[in-house]
């Protein structure tokens, strides 16, 4: 039996989803929404208590689904560079196909609207861990030469972002998959000789 209940905040969910990815916080109003998702403002009231708390559990079920993604297909790689190669490839394909997250890390570099930029930064936040968590393995296992993973770890998310802005604005030459060829040559470059 299907859970009307469950299928309408889900419904809700996407659709704020693709406005708050296409038109920001400020820009994603209650009746657009309602007149987009198909229900009334005191539907989506019944299912979420203002604007805020709908960004928030948009942003956290597109980060669990991507964890969870992401996480499973790590776990059965033994090789801790080929963990973090492949970690980068399923990240940056995954962000580079979501609008809102996408939009997200694009926002990080301008946002003003304090709600944005607190789930931005938790955004960045949950995403670095992570990459330095994969980062670490390798630095731990002694396969990469590197002692600072976090910083590692920022430099490719900066240059990614640069990527997802460029993107926005059209002036991408480099497809989603060279940009991420180019990061995981980087990686292979920090691999002991020994």
């Amino acid at each position: 039996m299907i859970n009307r209940t469950a299928v309408k905040r889900n419904e809700i969910l996407d659709t704020a989803s693709q406005l708050f990815a296409r038109h920001g916080f400020q820009g994603t109003n209650m009746k657009l929404l309602a007149k987009e998702a198909q229900a009334s403002t005191s539907t989506i009231y019944a299912y979420f208590q203002d604007k805020t708390d709908l960004l928030s559990q948009s942003i956290e079920r597109r980060l669990e689904a991507l964890e969870h993604r992401h996480m499973a297909r790590l776990q059965e790689i033994k090789d801790p560079v080929e963990a973090l190669l492949q970690g980068i490839s399923l990240l940056n394909e995954a962000i580079a196909e979501d609008p809102l997250l996408s939009s997200l890390l694009v926002y990080d570099s301008h946002v003003s609207d304090l709600h944005m930029r607190a789930h931005v930064r938790r955004v960045l936040h949950r995403i670095d861990e992570h990459n330095v968590a994969l980062v670490s393995k390798a630095i731990d296992q002694g396969v990469i030469r590197f002692e600072d993973p976090q910083a590692l770890v920022t430099t490719f998310r900066m240059a990614f972002q640069g990527w997802l802005l460029n993107r926005q604005h059209g002036e991408n030459e480099l497809s989603q998959a060279q940009m991420t060829l180019a990061v995981k040559r980087l990686i292979l470059e920090l691999i002991k000789d020994d």
